[in-house]
């Protein structure tokens, strides 16, 4: 659940689960992602990477329907300067 997603889980790989909010394309090679379940968000940052990602898989996460709800399975990391609001 996102809700509990928290620094002691920093470095470990987890599931989420969640609906859509918004996302952004940052050139070809990244996609900002806001996933929000009830009332909890997570950025997620899909980037391109060599045998894991590709821009093809950039691309479509940018363009999946809000509200649809989607599972990523990703590394938790926690920002060095926190995150005030995102978009």
């Amino acid at each position: 659940m996102v809700e509990e997603l928290e620094e002691l889980l920093v470095g470990t790989k987890v599931w989420v689960r969640a609906r859509l909010h918004n996302s952004r394309k940052q050139g070809s090679k990244f996609c900002f992602v806001v996933l929000r379940e009830q009332m909890s968000t997570v950025q997620v940052v899909i980037q391109v990477s060599e045998g894991k990602v590709s821009p093809t898989m950039v691309k479509w996460a940018a363009q999946v329907p809000k509200e649809s709800v989607i599972e990523v399975y990703g590394s938790v990391t926690k920002p060095e300067i926190e995150i005030k609001g995102c978009t």
